[in-house]
């Protein structure tokens, strides 16, 4: 290693240290510290694996909720509401822990430990995928691609072809390109794109812990979680990029998810996380059907701490790090990682 690498490697983990992130820490006790997670597996990932950006194992999620719950004070997402909406106070050093989609592995590993630590949580649902016996859009994506064999692959939205790599990391990166591109297209360009891909690939069935580590809840597995004290909120109906539809559709995807939810779990659905939840994901035609939809609180992921004033129909998160040193988390929980960005 060079020793530009190493200096480098060492100003990180300076930056990680409790000692360098209390000073952030202190001046952000105002700002609310919105944590986004999607899965939690048993066992640490490889690099490679396809839900390794999005999972955490199951003890490193335990002792990011040791160190959440010394330096914070856990809230629910009905205490963000009523501060948004009402004015009411929330504590200093408020963070609320949230998680999209609907895997499974919301209930079975990530349900026990958050009670165990007595930390709340609300889960974001895509409607349309639980109890389905199918795979969120983007998990399907990626999986056809690994058993692509086909010599060249089409890059959605246009007739631009690509070679397909016959070395692996290769093949990883160019799907994670793919799978990019498919959130930047109209929604129908999104959808003709997967039957492009179920049409080139032979259906595809995966052994026991591959297939739990994707696999959405059911509607009993919903209920059984609001059921425990979490609050359940949406994340659409079928996960498209919201900005990407037209009217119709977004109103769709907005009031049918809403609706599906509380009727299930016979409570109000204030909350919506937007899909992928970038500012370019977030029109503010998206944000006026949002508000007539009748939520109260919209989710972004635009990796900040959120002050306490601002849109409520813009609230920012920071990605929780699943597969990384706990000091990474340190760094975006307090608020340090918007000084050093990287």
């Amino acid at each position: 290693m060079s020793p530009a690498l190493r200096l480098l490697g060492g100003l990180k983990g300076i930056l990680r240290s409790d000692a360098l992130n209390r000073l952030p820490h202190a001046l952000n006790q105002e700002k609310l510290a919105v944590l986004c997670y999607h899965g939690v597996v048993p066992e640490r990932l490889p690099p490679g694996h396809p839900q390794h950006p999005l999972t955490i194992a199951v003890d490193d999620f335990a002792e990011q909720l040791r160190f959440l719950r010394r330096w914070f004070h856990p809230v629910t997402a009905s205490a963000v509401c009523d501060h948004y909406v009402n004015g009411e106070p929330l504590p200093r050093h408020a963070l609320l822990v949230t998680f999209d989609d609907g895997y499974r592995n919301n209930l079975t590993l990530a349900a026990p430990l958050l009670e165990k630590y007595g930390i709340p949580a609300i889960v974001f649902i895509a409607t349309g995928y639980i109890g389905a016996r199918r795979f969120y859009w983007y998990d399907e994506l990626l999986r056809r691609l690994a058993v692509w064999t086909d010599e060249s692959v089409l890059i959605p939205g246009g007739a631009e072809t690509r070679p397909w790599p016959r070395d692996e990391a290769a093949r990883r990166g160019l799907a994670r390109e793919i799978e990019a591109a498919a959130k930047r297209v109209p929604n129908d360009v999104r959808l003709e794109y997967l039957d492009y891909l179920r049409q080139r690939t032979p259906w595809w069935s995966l052994d026991g812990p591959e297939r739990d580590m994707i696999t959405p809840m059911t509607w009993d597995e919903v209920r059984a979680l609001a059921r425990r004290g979490f609050e359940i909120g949406s994340h659409t109906v079928e996960h498209p990029i919201l900005s990407r539809l037209a009217p119709d559709a977004l109103r769709t995807e907005l009031h049918q998810s809403r609706e599906r939810l509380e009727e299930v779990t016979g409570r109000s659905c204030f909350a919506i996380s937007y899909p992928n939840g970038s500012l370019a994901d977030i029109s503010p035609a998206v944000i006026a059907a949002t508000e007539a939809a009748g939520y109260q609180l919209g989710f972004t992921m635009t990796e900040r701490l959120q002050p306490r004033e601002g849109s409520r129909f813009l609230l920012a998160r920071v990605s929780a790090p699943g597969h990384a040193p706990l000091g990474v988390l340190r760094v975006r929980a307090s608020g340090l990682k918007e000084l050093f960005p990287g």
